[in-house]
């Protein structure tokens, strides 16, 4: 968002409070524990490794 798009910071407490919806982690795929420390989750899941480009 550019700042000629910008909301007005004057008017911020009138604006809605965000929600957020987060679904329950089934218990499904997990690491080992040695694995699970080196990769910063139990989860295979949640395994989203930051490669440092954008995403196509």
């Amino acid at each position: 968002m550019d700042m000629l798009n910008a909301p007005d910071m004057q008017d911020i407490d009138n604006m809605p409070i965000g929600m957020a919806y987060v679904p329950w982690q089934k218990w499904q795929k997990v690491y080992n524990d040695e694995v699970a420390l080196s990769r910063g989750t139990i989860f295979q899941e949640l395994d989203l490794p930051f490669i440092g480009e954008g995403a196509d």
